[in-house]
């Protein structure tokens, strides 16, 4: 008996499984990525000392809000990590927010 579609269906579904391992790859790197910039932020805060004589002792939550953009320009690419992070007092009420913005490229690695 034929299968519906033949080879081009076999051919496409090839291609779309290829396709979607790709993507899937390339959001666990992106996850990973946020999580690093998350953690790097949270130890900065977490110990900065104008923070600590500002709000006492803080710790930092999970993203709030998140954004990653990648470009590419005249074959130079950059990354860019834009996350929101909410910061908490000792009694674990919310007491700020931070916003980090990480550029990374040929010519840029950046934390803020």
């Amino acid at each position: 008996m034929r299968m519906p579609g033949g080879f081009l269906g076999g051919l496409m579904g090839g291609v779309i499984n290829s396709a979607v391992q790709g993507l899937a790859k390339e959001m666990e790197k992106t996850a990973q990525q946020t999580r690093s910039v998350a953690e790097v932020a949270s130890d900065r805060i977490s110990s900065s000392r104008r923070v600590k004589q500002r709000l006492g002792e803080v710790t930092v939550g999970l993203p709030m809000s998140q954004s990653v953009a990648t470009q590419s320009i005249n074959g130079r690419v950059s990354k860019t990590v834009n996350l929101l992070l909410p910061v908490y007092n000792a009694a674990g009420a919310p007491v700020a927010q931070a916003q980090v913005l990480q550029t990374e490229g040929q010519y840029q690695d950046t934390t803020k």
